[in-house]
């Protein structure tokens, strides 16, 4: 059945691909935050980690591309409210980025667990 599960970083979100030197290798599995590879070896994991902390204002913010347009409608709902806080626009756009926003994280969460 394989060997030992291996812990990955913390800040793992996913295992993009596995080689062992030049060679791509598909028989390891993923379960939560360990991994598993059906042969000994020596592997090089290929992971998507999650963005750093942000220290400082001045620090540029790297966002998943997946929330680009739920950012989007909340900085385009939040303009409308403040010209006008009870712009129907407004709040359809703030619901807007709530919906986008929960698609996007139970995307990204299915792809996660995905081993599970």
């Amino acid at each position: 059945m394989g060997g030992e599960w291996k812990p990955l970083p913390d800040d793992t979100t996913n295992v993009k691909a596995v080689y062992s030197g030049n060679n791509a290798v598909d028989d390891w599995y993923v379960r939560g935050m360990r991994i598993r590879f059906q042969r000994p070896g020596t592997y090089q994991v290929v992971i998507r980690q999650m963005i750093p902390e942000i220290e400082s204002l001045s620090d540029e913010i790297q966002v998943h591309p997946l929330f680009k347009m739920a950012i989007l409608s909340y900085v385009r709902g939040m303009l409308k409210m403040i010209d006008d806080d009870q712009s129907a626009d407004g709040q359809a756009l703030l619901a807007q980025f709530k919906e986008e926003s929960l698609k996007a994280f139970n995307l990204l969460e299915r792809i996660r667990n995905r081993g599970i």
